[in-house]
């Protein structure tokens, strides 16, 4: 996906220009049935009448975050008791309107650490192709944003928040893009995300603290940084599994992961990302090291193309922490002359051993891209890395890296 379809795209979903929107209305009051029901919840249940039918005539015209921050208050679970689980919110088909921040703060407020709570929060559409959420807020703010508590030393095992994320759209409107933070999540043990999209904010979606996710077939497009994980003051990020993902059209990184191990990329395209291959942009970005593991990554049958970035796949480590990364049956492409990555593979670790494997990967180029010799395939940047070669396949042999094991 081009950034100039992203674009369009914006455009057609949000009318292109963005109109006023009026005073917000609270949220309609639900029955005490619903409230204290286990089946579960709709967003309907919670707008009013004008909400409702800003939402039929898709006109984006009325705010309709009070109803969403309402809803989520409820399915959280978060007045409910510890030992009760939170509940399924279903948002369905439709384009919304969110004029201003959503937040759901779970037991961070209470200062409740680790009580054996399983999965607390469960947000669901009826795919990204139907229900779509359209962020027109303080850019300040991040548009929904999900905390749980983190422990402090002798108070339990540190966060247990659970959270369940499928079937919408979360974008920025076209009249304030690349601003603000989409989706941020602090303090979590496991966020799941399937059939979702997140776009053309400044960062899309940020994670702090949040130890294990699993993603599939969610597009992560058009923002500055794509996605951004890191530690905070509980934990690097630890075993991510992206499967079948987009990270496509992102202006400075599409992912960038800090501190990082065992983030594994499956059969992802990444292409359109970078607006200046000389700059330091990185399509796939890991920074200081597998500090907390051995593995930093595995990528996997992924596809590159398109991006004008430094390097497609950029490892600066600065952790005195060794360890490994590998790449398996990757396509890595340069496409023309005026979008080419500088480098597919960029390697630098300023004290620790790293050891890379790359197997079974093509570098090719096509279009009018003329092949040179200072554009290695594969840039080794320091003595600390060693990489094993097997079975790859260099179609200029003019860029391919020299032997090394």
């Amino acid at each position: 996906m081009t950034l100039d379809r992203r674009t369009l795209l914006v455009m057609a979903g949000a009318g292109g220009v963005a109109s006023p929107v009026p005073t917000p209305e609270a949220a309609r009051p639900v029955s005490g049935d619903v409230l204290a029901g286990t089946a579960p919840l709709r967003l309907t249940d919670f707008m009013t009448a004008e909400m409702l039918n800003d939402v039929r005539n898709g006109t984006l015209r009325v705010d309709c975050a009070p109803a969403l921050q309402a809803a989520l208050n409820v399915a959280s679970g978060r007045d409910r008791s510890s030992l009760q689980n939170g509940r399924k919110l279903l948002i369905p088909a439709g384009r919304y309107l969110l004029a201003q921040p959503v937040v759901m703060s779970w037991r961070d407020t209470q200062k409740i650490f680790d009580d054996g709570d399983m999965r607390r929060l469960t947000i669901e559409g009826d795919g990204q192709a139907n229900t779509v959420l359209f962020y027109r807020g303080n850019a300040t703010q991040p548009a929904i944003q999900i905390r749980g508590f983190k422990s402090g030393p002798g108070q339990g095992d540190g966060v247990s928040l659970r959270l369940s994320m499928q079937g919408f759209q979360l974008i920025r409107d076209l009249s304030t893009r690349h601003r603000g933070t989409g989706l941020m999540l602090n303090g979590a043990a496991l966020i799941r995300f399937v059939d979702m999209e997140v776009s053309s904010f400044d960062v899309n979606i940020e994670m702090v603290d949040v130890l294990r996710v699993y993603m599939e077939s969610v597009h992560i497009n058009g923002g500055n940084i794509g996605l951004r994980a890191r530690g905070g003051n509980f934990s690097n990020p630890n075993v991510y599994k992206i499967l079948s993902c987009s990270i496509s059209g992102n202006m400075t990184h599409g992912l960038h992961v800090i501190g990082g191990c065992n983030i594994s990329l499956d059969s992802c395209a990444v292409e359109g990302n970078g607006h200046n291959s000389r700059r330091g942009s990185a399509s796939i970005l890991f920074e200081d090291g597998p500090s907390q593991g051995g593995a930093a990554s595995h990528i996997d049958n992924c596809y590159f193309e398109n991006n004008y970035v430094a390097a497609d796949v950029v490892l600066d480590w600065k952790d005195k922490a060794p360890g490994t990364i590998k790449f398996t049956a990757c396509t890595f492409q340069r496409t023309s002359a005026a979008r080419a990555a500088l480098h597919h593979i960029r390697l630098r670790s300023q004290t620790a051993t790293m050891i890379a494997h790359v197997d079974s990967c093509a570098f090719k180029s096509f279009g009018d891209y003329t092949p040179a010799p200072e554009r290695k395939a594969v840039q080794i940047q320091s003595p600390h890395v060693t990489v094993h070669w097997t079975a790859n396949l260099f179609q200029n042999p003019e860029e391919a890296p020299p032997p090394v094991r």
